[in-house]
């Protein structure tokens, strides 16, 4: 058992020579339950994590314990199980909750122990800049440390781990992981990149997209570093931003009740009927515990199932009469108190009786009924026809002879008290709409597989057995023999309003509902949900806060319009350019969002300690999932901020000019464009080298945007002075036959002792608008090589003239 008031109790157990027995069960599981959920809540309200669902669970296990007590003080034992079986019923509800509010808490300290690593990066490049590479990883760990032992005596997540700093060496460990994999990857790549330069040449771009940012970061900081005011303004004002998003936006959990018309269903009496979602079993306890409470108020009828052995997925029990013996496909196990619910007397044949009542204490009967196709095949009368019609007066005959025999089922001797019509049983559907039998798997098989797999939240309607293949027995009687309680049936005495019932049952049960409520069948269930209340009142601060990042990085982007001239003339692409002003806004974003959430920690914690009586009238989550939530929504903020201003920097990297590069008009099946590059006279035999050696490697491979044939070099295939390259290509997709011939010439430019580059393209087959499209690839790869060129090492440029030479300009 356990003591009230200790956060981390494993309880004190029972001692065996003291405790012959445990008694009062249900009111001790409850109290242990109650206590162990009343401390967690209470440590967790103490650092402003509160569950509104959980709360309301709680407490009404606590209006319910208390009632037990006084139940049982006063001998009343009826009220006092009843109470006792409530009570544990919403305490086991609420107890999953609380324990993933602390596992809420501890994968939130995972998700800002993450963002520390490029906060502290960050802070590192903007307060201590160091140069060298120890000074800058010390730095980067002091700051880390700094940041984490913060959140080690302000973060809740702490006390509830039984290591604190296991967390810290976990994570030490995980990164580290990470970032030698990733050095290992690294050289891996290193190493293939060289053996492939070393057979084909280099001719990939050296720039990859980890590089691109990295380079982005150190730009992006370095230009905050000079402007120190605005970046600390910036900072401020997304800090303030934060905090007041994690103090005044309100995110409850609630037990939200659903209620809605079910369209399928049907109202055979005014009450209602308790299953899941698909058919699963469920526990006894569950009914009996309905039974002990609602017992004296409704009439409940539960109903069992039980499917025999399979062959080929169906179900078969052998019901032996005298050696004659017929297989139903399953059996159904119903009360005495079905009658108060359906007309079933208008189905019994003859002198047919139902089930009779259950008494306490005495072993039912064990007792069936048979279907009229069934006591005809049993009584095997000469020159009867198993698929004759049956009138009406031979069901009657049938089933009066059938009556008082003994058939044999399940190694079990089972008098036969009734026989019903099957037809009229299967005009017998609840108020889900689907019949009392037990449901055929190989149909809802056939179902799922030509429908799909079902959503698990989704109710599903089912294709039952008919009556013709069922028998029935006693529910006690079924249950003896291993059947499943598949669903309970409740009327209540008093057909009032039902919803009170209703809503006090769903809140304890993770059931469903069908319900018949005036007249109209409806679905009742309950499920878990959140609100968020005050978002829209932070809605003007978001759009001020944005408005401020926005015309930050705009002003950024203007004053650095010299800046990011000199970036087009080194060769940096327009969307690397935008992409730096992005990653500057990112690192505003995890600054403010994480500096905001630590001083929002802190004065969570200081405000409890102190008591303050202003702060306490905040809701200062900031320990749960919802603080990841609105830390996710300023950051998002910051980078939608930031949108328009990186575009407008991308936009001034390639002024008066298009953003991409199209291909020129085309002019009988014929492209000549010319391709804004130049390379002296002295190295163009080099450059026609270095792009012979990237075409031969396409040669015969069908691998890329093309693959190439008669590959040709020198100034004699161009047709005129200079030099250059040519080739027929095959363009992708391959299989739209779409072909070419390509010459790429060098030519010297007027008065200028550099060569431009001209392109001309000839269609040899294809059609002309997948040609054209096909194009754009084939250009944007060709390109490429030149880029490749220009970056390109003196020496590896020196080595290709030497080798060109040949490729002389004409």
């Amino acid at each position: 058992h356990i003591a009230p008031g200790e956060l981390f109790n494993t309880g004190n157990g029972f001692a065996i020579d003291d405790t012959p027995a445990v008694r009062h069960t249900y009111m001790q599981s409850a109290t242990d339950m109650y206590r162990l959920d009343e401390s967690r809540i209470a440590f967790f309200g103490s650092h402003g994590i509160k569950n509104a669902r959980v709360n309301t669970l709680h407490r009404l296990a606590g209006d319910a314990l208390e009632k037990a007590r006084e139940a049982l003080a006063a001998r009343n034992y009826q009220d006092y199980f009843v109470e006792a079986k409530r009570a544990l019923g919403f305490e086991s509800r609420a107890y999953p909750d609380v324990v993933g509010m602390a596992n809420d808490v501890v994968r939130g300290l995972v998700f800002y122990l993450v963002l520390l690593i490029p906060f502290a990066f960050a802070t590192e490049r903007l307060f201590l800049a160091g140069r060298r590479i120890e000074t800058r990883i010390a730095g980067i760990v002091a700051m880390f440390l700094a940041m984490f032992f913060i959140l080690r005596f302000t973060h809740p997540a702490f006390r509830i781990v039984l290591s604190p700093m296991i967390v810290l060496l976990g994570f030490a460990v995980a990164t580290l992981s990470v970032v030698i994999i990733s050095i290992v990857m690294a050289k891996l790549e290193a190493l293939v990149s060289k053996r492939k330069i070393e057979q084909q040449g280099e001719h990939e771009s050296g720039v990859q997209a980890v590089s691109g940012f990295a380079l982005a970061l150190e730009l992006g900081i370095a230009n905050m570093r000079r402007r120190r005011a605005r970046t600390i303004l910036t900072s401020i004002t997304l800090i303030v931003l934060t905090f007041s998003v994690l103090s005044f936006m309100s995110v409850t959990a609630q037990l939200r009740i659903q209620q809605y018309t079910y369209s399928d269903g049907a109202t055979p009496y005014k009450g209602a009927l308790l299953r899941t979602r698909n058919w699963a079993p469920f526990p006894f306890e569950t009914y009996a515990s309905l039974r002990n409470e609602y017992g004296g108020e409704c009439t409940i009828a539960p109903r069992r199932w039980y499917y025999g052995a399979l062959v080929l997925n169906r179900s078969f029990i052998d019901i032996d009469k005298d050696g004659v013996i017929r297989s139903v496909s399953a059996l159904a196990g119903l009360t005495a108190e079905e009658l108060k619910f359906f007309d079933i007397k208008s189905a019994l044949l003859g002198n047919s009786r139902w089930i009779g009542p259950h008494v306490e204490g005495v072993t039912p009967p064990e007792e069936i009924l048979l279907p009229v196709n069934f006591a005809r095949d049993f009584l095997n009368e000469p020159g009867s026809d198993p698929q004759a019609v049956l009138s009406s007066a031979e069901k009657e005959r049938i089933a009066n002879a059938m009556i008082g025999r003994t058939v044999r089922m399940l190694g079990r001797e089972f008098d036969v008290i009734g026989v019903y019509d099957w037809e009229k049983m299967n005009e017998l559907v609840d108020i889900d709409g689907e019949r009392l039998t037990p449901f055929d798997p190989v149909e809802m098989e056939k179902k799922f597989q030509e429908e799909g797999t079902p959503d698990p939240e989704s109710v599903q309607r089912y294709i039952h057995h008919s009556f013709k293949d069922v028998a029935i027995v006693s529910e006690q009687v079924l249950g003896n023999l291993g059947g499943d309680l598949r669903s309970v049936a409740l009327l209540p005495h008093d057909p009032g309003d039902l919803t009170p019932l209703l809503e006090n049952l769903i809140r304890r049960l993770d059931y469903i509902l069908f319900a018949n409520l005036d007249g109209t069948p409806t679905l009742l269930s309950s499920r878990n949900a959140t609100r968020i209340s005050e978002l829209w009142n932070l809605l003007i601060l978001m759009v001020i806060a944005g408005l401020i990042v926005f015309n930050t990085m705009l002003g950024s982007v203007f004053e650095r319009t010299k800046e990011i001239g000199t970036y087009t003339a080194l060769g940096i692409a327009p969307s690397h350019i935008g992409r730096l002003f992005m990653v500057e806004a990112g690192v505003f974003a995890v600054l403010g969002v994480m500096a905001g959430y630590v001083a929002g920690q802190t004065v969570s914690r200081l405000a409890h300690a102190l008591d303050i009586p202003l702060l306490n009238t905040l809701e200062l989550n900031y320990s749960s999932m919802a603080g990841v939530a609105a830390c996710l929504l300023v950051m998002g903020m910051v980078l939608l901020s930031s949108v328009y201003p990186s575009r407008k920097a991308s936009e001034l990297g390639v002024p008066d000019i298009e953003r991409r590069w199209k291909l020129p008009p085309t002019k009988e099946s014929r492209i000549a464009l010319q391709l804004p590059f130049t390379v002296s006279m002295h190295e163009a035999p080099g450059l026609v080298a270095f792009l012979k050696e990237y075409l031969d490697s396409h040669v015969d491979v069908s691998v890329g945007n093309f693959y190439v044939e008669e590959v040709q070099a020198g100034p004699a295939v161009i047709g005129g002075s200079g030099t250059g390259v040519t080739a027929r290509f095959w363009l992708t997709p391959f299989d739209l036959g779409i072909s070419q011939y390509t010459t790429i010439a060098l030519r010297v430019l007027e008065d200028m002792n550099v060569c431009g580059v001209e392109v001309s393209i000839e269609r040899l087959s294809g059609d002309a608008s997948s040609w054209r499209r096909a194009n754009g690839h084939f250009m944007t790869a060709i390109r490429s090589q030149f880029l490749v060129w220009r970056n390109l090492t003196p020496q590896a440029r020196a080595d290709y003239v030497s080798s060109g030479k040949e490729f002389a300009l004409a």
